[in-house]
């Protein structure tokens, strides 16, 4: 069956240009009417409709209009889309849908130069888009509860599966790994200075309170920009979107990255309550969560920062690390 797709392929607006990763984002956007012809075909589907659906520095999304189900192709600039895949296989054992279902995963490049997945279309918009803070609240509390429950799953390792199926063995190198995302040791020594560098990753990725027994599931980028939802007077959460390593790990992790001081505050008021519902936080996991509160916003700081120094960031460093020193 030969399947020839036309008018998805273009070229790169002068905004998107300006994004990271444009240059990958781009060759995919200029081959994309070839690569979702080659998918189509090798899935043996026949749309009604393609659609370009979204573009971020690390996918390429096409909508697939079908009579029965509607369909979603997601393509890689670049990486393999296995902590994508992963996390989706992981959470499909639960009752009560958090993702879309995964159909298809090829990291190959066996049909196409680049790695794709094929999952279930879910319709709706991202929470960011909800401006009342009462709705924002109400649907983060939700996200809350689903993170509890995803956080009930056992996972194979730390950090996020490499080409080879490989994981972490610790915790403490799967926060190495997340901190290497950001620019690694000398990006953090070059924006806070050495010795603060080297006391903050004393009090993080290496401090014996961040030990835990066993991994769990994570989604690991918690934000109302990676959570779906349908319907305007009563958001539903429907689903969370574009997981990102760790997917492994200390569930706490991710409740950090929803009480980030960068999310609004009604959505970190909601994340809170509905984590919460199921049961407060004990001693210990309150000390864990302080470490990785810093840890988090820390990392978040130096993925939009170049290598100059920052003394505002530095002097919350600094009082932060003295906070949890008083705690011992």
């Amino acid at each position: 069956m030969t399947i020839a797709v036309t008018g998805l392929s273009r070229d790169l607006t002068a905004a998107e240009a300006m994004q990271p990763g444009a240059a990958a984002v781009g060759r995919v956007l200029a081959q994309l009417d070839a690569y979702v012809s080659a998918v189509l075909k090798h899935q043996n589907l026949r749309p009604m409709r393609t659609t370009l659906l979204d573009i971020f520095p690390d996918r390429v999304s096409v909508k697939l209009t079908l009579p029965l189900q509607n369909a979603v192709i997601v393509f890689a600039p670049e990486g393999d889309l296995l902590t994508h895949a992963t996390f989706l296989r992981a959470v499909a054992v639960l009752r009560e849908p958090v993702a879309a279902r995964l159909v298809a995963h090829d990291p190959s490049g066996g049909i196409i130069p680049l790695a794709w997945a094929l999952e279930g279309y879910l319709a709706g918009h991202t929470l960011d888009r909800v401006q009342d803070p009462a709705l924002l609240r109400l649907a983060a509390r939700r996200v809350g509860q689903m993170l509890r429950r995803i956080h009930q799953l056992p996972v194979a390792g730390y950090g996020a599966p490499s080409a080879r199926g490989r994981w972490a063995e610790r915790w403490a190198s799967a926060l190495e790994q997340r901190l290497r995302l950001a620019g690694g040791r000398a990006r953090l020594a070059a924006v806070i200075g050495t010795d603060l560098a080297e006391r903050f990753n004393c009090a993080t990725i290496m401090h014996a309170d961040l030990v835990i027994a066993a991994p769990h599931v994570l989604h690991g980028a918690i934000t109302p920009e990676r959570v779906l939802v349908s319907g305007e007077q009563a958001p539903r959460v429907e689903a969370l979107l574009r997981p990102s390593a760790p997917i492994g790990g200390d569930p706490l992790y991710d409740l950090a990255c929803g009480l980030s001081p960068r999310q609004p505050v009604a959505f970190r008021e909601g994340i809170a309550e509905g984590y919460a519902s199921a049961g407060a936080l004990d001693t210990t996991q309150e000390r864990r969560l302080r470490r990785l509160r810093l840890f988090v916003g820390v990392v978040e700081a130096l993925d939009v920062r170049v290598d100059v120094p920052d003394e505002r960031l530095a002097a919350a460093v600094e009082v932060a690390i003295g906070a949890l020193s008083i705690e011992h």
